[in-house]
């Protein structure tokens, strides 16, 4: 019985440091994504489709955590999961728009 015991809090260990270091991507994710906000902002809406295209592939990686594994994201990035699902010209147009207009995180 000790034995499952020490093979569980070893587990319980495991447990801490993937945690601590999946939070640590989140706010390295959530920095990034500030960032392309703040750079289409500043960009024509021609000039975002790179942008664009990684706030995506940011989005699918964090929905993937979020619906896959029910890893929790915290509100602001599940507002970003929510509101960035949609990836198409009308989308893109619209968040340009807003992000242009001082918006510094997709919310209602």
């Amino acid at each position: 019985m000790i034995e499952v015991f020490s093979e569980f809090e070893g587990e319980l260990e495991e447990y801490r440091k993937v945690v601590g270091n999946l939070r640590r991507a989140l706010i390295a994710c959530e920095l990034r994504i500030s960032e392309i906000i703040a750079s289409i902002g500043c960009l024509d809406y021609d000039a975002t489709a790179a942008e664009f295209d990684e706030l995506h592939s940011i989005q699918g990686v964090l929905a993937t955590a979020k619906y896959k594994f029910e890893f929790p994201l915290g509100d602001r990035l599940d507002d970003f999961v929510y509101h960035m699902d949609r990836d198409d010209e009308y989308s893109r147009r619209y968040w340009h728009g807003r992000f242009v207009d001082g918006v510094s995180w997709p919310v209602d």
